[in-house]
């Protein structure tokens, strides 16, 4: 647990100082509005280049995201804790969909996670 947020650290410090995750030091002093806090997307180019520049796994550049995200969010208002707590869901929803496979098969077409519709992708 502790190598982990060493890791984690580490990891983000090594990310800002290459000049990735730009906008996360534009919010540091200031916490986002909740338009752009929700426009905040990590794309599949990004984590290409930060992959093959620092040579940090997909898991640990996502993981950097999420933290930075929740940095620079205002957790107290409700808005922006549901956003960031749905994109998690997801996220492990879709890592984990072989182990929810044989709930979908048997009875439950589609899956509800505190109201938010997730679709039987299999």
């Amino acid at each position: 647990m502790d190598f982990q947020h060493l890791r984690d650290l580490s990891d983000i410090r090594w990310c800002l100082s290459k000049g990735y995750f730009t906008w996360a030091l534009k919010y540091f002093r200031t916490k986002s509005k909740f338009e752009e806090y929700k426009s905040i997307k990590l794309t599949s180019g990004e984590i290409k280049a930060i992959h093959g520049d620092l040579k940090l796994t997909k898991n640990q550049i996502k993981r950097v995201f999420e933290i930075l995200k929740l940095a620079i969010g205002d957790m107290e208002n409700p808005d922006f804790f549901v956003q960031y707590k749905n994109e998690i869901k997801t996220r492990l929803y879709l890592a984990n969909r072989v182990e929810f496979l044989p709930f979908l098969k048997k009875k439950y077409p589609y899956l509800y996670i505190d109201s938010k519709f997730l679709k039987n992708s299999f």
